[in-house]
């Protein structure tokens, strides 16, 4: 095992030169990943391919440093998905990855990275050139606070650089019927149709834009806030809301309130075909069985195998616990932080279970066991 180690050390090390991830990429190591390349949405980073595939790129990454052992992360991996199924339609603005910071050879990376628990998302900007660069995201289980964080952070990045290649995201303010007519005078060759988003607050506008950009070559979308004076054109009953039209027609060819379904209905107007997904579908997971609640003081055997821990389980947390966590910082072991560690290590040794309990133990004893393995873990 160790030798295996070393040679994907040596490896990672050969392979880290100009190495560019991708969403088929399989990364380097042991550890098993919570996102399967090649099915889901994310993209999966190693040693090998961090620095290239993230630093200096044209567009922004949305990273979650994560460990395969962790609850927390388990628990957030599909709201993670959810979240880089929903904004597909944004990869040429940014790209949704992950890496397994629980692998040995991605550990240095994280630390690099500044990674003190998991998980953890990191929002790295277009040209992003270090770690200083990068904005912490919080990892909540909500598509929409998710979308929200991340469209502020991209809108944030537009005011300061006006990348012309993204979205315009600024509000059109002109006056009525000459910005429309200037407006459309203006579009290209290649633009058929002309969106237009009310808003009273800068709420949807980011991402419905981010959403339509795809669609960048035959239509223009723009957002407008309200008050403002070209909306004395139209009949505008709540807000947001969206205005379609066609190149050589004055009058609109759509209107609604924006809503779940107006993605699709704007797309079926302008022509367009949903976004092809270029992932398969993932195997179908095993069905999640109920787990059964044991009146223990009524059914002593049958809790029995309730408060079985199994040993391997416990050696590799107390493993991870010492060689994994506490040396996970950069900086040396002194005065307070050296006596608490001190004080970790005498609880493992004083409570970490040596003995199993047989068939023939009361109920109380396996319950101090429990107790006992609680404490340890």
């Amino acid at each position: 095992m160790f030798s295996l180690i070393i040679l994907l050390i040596i490896f990672v090390t050969k392979k880290t030169i100009g190495y560019v991830s991708n969403m088929n990429y399989i990364p380097v190591g042991t550890n098993p990943t919570l996102y399967q390349p090649g099915y889901d949405p994310v993209m999966q980073l190693d040693a090998a391919t961090f620095y290239d595939t993230v630093f200096m790129q044209d567009h922004s990454f949305v990273v979650e440093f994560y460990a395969d052992w962790c609850g927390h992360c388990r628990a957030f991996a599909p709201f993670y998905l959810e979240f880089a199924s929903s904004i597909r339609s944004w990869k040429n603005v940014v790209t949704v990855a992950a890496i397994n910071c629980a692998d040995i050879v991605n550990q240095k990376i994280c630390s690099d990275e500044g990674i003190i628990g998991y998980p953890m998302i990191l929002y790295y900007p277009r040209y992003a050139r270090s770690r200083i660069d990068a904005i912490k995201l919080e990892p909540k289980h909500s598509l929409s606070y998710m979308k929200g964080q991340l469209t502020q952070v991209i809108r944030n990045e537009y005011n300061q650089f006006h990348y012309t290649d993204w979205p315009d995201f600024t509000f059109l303010t002109t006056d009525g019927a000459i910005a429309l007519r200037n407006f459309w005078n203006q579009m290209n060759d290649s633009h058929q149709f002309l969106v237009f988003l009310f808003e009273q607050f800068d709420s949807i506008g980011v991402e419905f834009l981010l959403d339509m950009f795809p669609l960048q070559r035959t239509v223009l979308t723009r957002r407008i806030i309200v008050p403002s004076p070209i909306t004395r054109l139209f009949t505008i009953t709540q807000l947001p809301y969206v205005i379609v039209f066609k190149r050589n027609q004055d009058k609109p060819i759509y209107q609604s309130p924006y809503g779940p379904h107006l993605l699709q209905e704007v797309m079926k107007m302008t022509y367009a075909t949903p976004m092809q997904l270029v992932f398969h579908a993932a195997p179908v997971p095993s069905p999640v069985v109920q787990q059964i609640i044991v009146q223990c003081e009524l059914h002593h055997d049958r809790c029995r195998e309730l408060y079985y821990v199994s040993e391997t389980d416990m050696l590799k947390a107390m493993r991870m616990a010492i060689f994994d966590e506490v040396i996970k910082t950069n900086n040396n072991i002194a005065g307070t932080n050296f006596t608490a560690l001190l004080d970790f290590i005498s609880v493992l040794a004083e409570h970490f279970p040596i003995y199993t309990s047989n068939t023939t133990s009361q109920t109380t004893n396996q319950k101090s066991f429990a107790v006992n393995c609680s404490i340890s873990l």
